[in-house]
């Protein structure tokens, strides 16, 4: 007996050691404020070291509460944006400028992640040179050249970014390359970038289709980041300039204080050393750049779009689809049930003892023919009515103002005499 209790016993635990799976949903990229915020890891450590950080979306909006702004090129539209960032910055203000990728609308990780440079920026052409009045006015105010790097925009996917570092697709190693990527632990299309201060060197990654070159040698404090070891030409991707009491910065690639990346090489070490260059204390701004427009918004949820436009359609249709075809004329049988709804409303009104409404708008067809200013007809209309109609005076009384009417052949009589009187008017 024991021994078959334990030989059940054994099969069931057996039985049950089968490996159970569960089905779950990964959402691949942020979630939450990260999704909307590219800079709430750079917030994040600059509250950590002290600062005061303020989250901005739209045109920049900064007063001498701010020390320093951190914007895409994007939130400088025309040339009265740059004058306003100028005249902030000159007393003592420091204005971070992220050329490239500074919009919140980016996706660095997840399922839509974009990496490739910006192709449809294209030098050639004036109407596609996005940042031509802000930037530009700003470039010139502080002395700086912007230059578009000569890039070959048939060769700009990621996996031409993968075979120009020896992956290819065959390679076993390319799956894991893409998945970082996806995942914002491999930043593509970037330079290795030195930047000398008179404190540290600071070895950082930026990419981008601009770099810039200064008009005249370094005053103190300004700094640049060149690339590779070439010196001089037009191959900065950095560069800090001062500006009346304050500074100006403006950096090609803003990927390198974006959330997934902010904690590579020395980025961090950069943002910190950038806000300490500010010559007052205040509160750092992030702005994200222009608020998305309708057919951007659009653009990226389209679906929700088209299931919006069909219910609106299926609705339109069930409202209306009883009036398709053409409209048809009246019948007969039409017209006697009109006037059996007629008489049976009359039957109901003179059930309800309602004899009132019933010559109401005959009386009051009679005045406003006979005397349009009167509520009541005088002796002497009765007598000319009376002479047209061929009605004598006391029956046309009657109709008119009779109150009472207790029997059907007083109310057939009145309504006969009514109508006699208003043919001859």
């Amino acid at each position: 007996m024991i021994r078959s209790l334990l030989t059940i016993v054994f099969v069931l635990a057996i039985c049950s050691c089968g490996e159970k799976t569960e089905e779950r949903e990964v959402v691949e990229g942020y979630k939450g404020a990260a999704r909307v915020n590219p800079y709430l890891a750079a917030q994040k450590f600059l509250e950590k070291l002290g600062y005061e950080t303020l989250d901005q979306q739209g045109s920049v909006k900064v007063d001498e509460e701010q020390s320093t702004v951190i914007l895409p090129a994007s939130a400088i539209k025309v040339a009265a944006d740059g004058e306003f960032l100028l005249d902030w910055a000159s007393w003592g203000g420091h204005a971070v400028i992220l050329v490239e990728r500074g919009e919140d609308y980016w996706r660095d990780v997840g399922e839509y992640y974009d990496h490739n440079p910006v192709w449809w920026w294209n030098p050639s052409s004036e109407e596609s040179y996005e940042h031509s009045a802000g930037l530009d006015y700003i470039a010139e105010e502080i002395c700086v050249d912007l230059y578009y790097e000569d890039i070959d925009y048939t060769e700009t996917s990621i996996d031409s970014f993968l075979a120009a570092n020896g992956i290819n697709e065959d390679d076993p190693s390319y799956d894991k390359s893409l998945s970082l990527i996806k995942k914002g632990q491999l930043l593509p299309y970037v330079d290795d970038v030195v930047v000398d201060t008179s404190e540290r060197k600071l070895d950082i990654r930026l990419g981008g289709s601009y770099s810039f070159q200064p008009q005249y040698e370094w005053e103190e404090g300004e700094f640049g980041g060149k690339v590779g070891e070439e010196v001089g030409g037009q191959d900065y991707r950095l560069v800090s300039m001062n500006y009346g009491d304050g500074r100006v910065t403006l950096i090609s690639d803003a990927r390198a204080f974006r959330n997934p990346y902010v904690t590579m090489k020395d980025h961090a070490e950069l943002l910190s050393h950038l806000v300490a260059l500010s010559p007052r204390e205040g509160q750092v701004v992030f702005n994200h750049g222009e608020i998305d427009g309708f057919f951007h918004l659009l653009m990226q949820h389209y679906s929700v779009a088209l299931w919006a436009l069909l219910v609106l359609v299926l609705v339109w249709v069930w409202k209306h689809l009883p009036r398709f075809g053409p409209r048809q004329d009246i019948v007969l049988e039409d017209e006697r049930d009109q006037l059996a709804h007629l008489i049976s409303t009359g039957n109901y009104l003179w059930s309800k003892d309602c004899s009132e409404e019933l010559l109401a708008p005959l009386r009051a067809e009679v005045i406003s023919k006979v005397h349009p200013m009167a509520n009541r007809l005088e002796a002497k209309h009765y007598q000319s009515l009376s002479q047209n109609s061929g009605v004598s005076e006391s029956e046309l009384r009657e109709a008119m103002e009779a109150e009472e009417i207790k029997d059907t052949s007083t109310m057939v009589r009145a309504v006969r005499h009514l109508q006699e009187t208003l043919k001859s008017i």
